[in-house]
């Protein structure tokens, strides 16, 4: 099954409304979002094979509200399944990279370490992020420092656990 690009608007539930395509890549399309209970957030649709991708979503979904914290949502629209997650104020890795801004190295060793831990968290539970790459990480500012985190936690596992089957 491919993906069709949604249209600027598309409301894929009640809550979320679809306001600009970022990027198609493997097989998971991304969008920038609104949600009407949290603000923006990042939406990742892939194909529904009407198989156990949505279980795996659902999987990474507890983890995310369970051990991040963090409010999610995944479910289905049309011949796909969604996942949405809080996109907070900050800028993709590979932005950063692209204007070579320095960074002090024991902060970004520390905000490095931060980032292994989540990702050790959830391979303890059996999730997997399965492209990591400079687009999945999200560089959150604050006044003094930034934040990594890891956008699409589970995502790419659900897709290839569809695929499989």
């Amino acid at each position: 099954m491919r993906l069709r690009e949604l249209k600027s608007g598309t409301r894929i539930c009640p809550e979320l409304r679809l306001n600009a395509h970022l990027d198609t890549h493997n097989g998971i399309a991304r969008y920038l979002a609104s949600d009407s209970e949290s603000g923006h957030v990042l939406v990742h649709i892939i194909p529904d094979f009407e198989n156990d991708s949505y279980a795996q979503l659902e999987k990474a979904a507890k983890f995310y509200r369970e051990d991040l914290s963090c409010d999610v949502r995944c479910g289905h629209y049309e011949e796909f399944l969604y996942f949405s997650e809080p996109f907070p104020l900050g800028e993709f890795m590979f932005e950063w990279l692209e204007r070579r801004e320095r960074v002090q190295l024991p902060e970004a060793l520390k905000r490095i370490i931060s980032l292994l831990k989540v990702l050790h968290t959830a391979h303890s539970k059996g999730i997997y992020h399965g492209r990591i790459t400079p687009q999945s990480i999200l560089m959150e500012r604050s006044d003094i420092a930034f934040g990594l985190r890891m956008m699409g936690v589970g995502v790419s596992q659900a897709l290839n656990e569809a695929m499989k089957n």
